[in-house]
């Protein structure tokens, strides 16, 4: 049958989904830190009890970005 997993394939789909929520749930805490702290991201890295430099390297990776006019998250989180 096209389109169906085979039975041994099911357990990765659900890992994938589990990745892709742990990965907008992240997102949102970073994003819930930058909000609270008007973005400042030094300020959210202390919030959270990161390492600035980590934090920085997690909006990267998570495709979270600040611009100029009005901060919001690229669509990248869902990777």
């Amino acid at each position: 049958m096209e389109g169906q997993l085979p039975v041994e394939g099911q357990p990765q789909v659900a890992e994938r989904h589990s990745e892709v929520v742990q990965r907008q749930m992240e997102a949102q805490v970073i994003i819930d830190a930058l909000d609270a702290t008007r973005w400042n991201r030094k300020l959210a890295a202390a919030r959270l009890n990161v390492d600035y430099k980590a934090l920085l390297y997690k909006m990267k990776k998570l495709g979270i970005e600040a611009n100029e006019n009005a901060s919001r998250r690229s669509q990248a989180v869902p990777a």
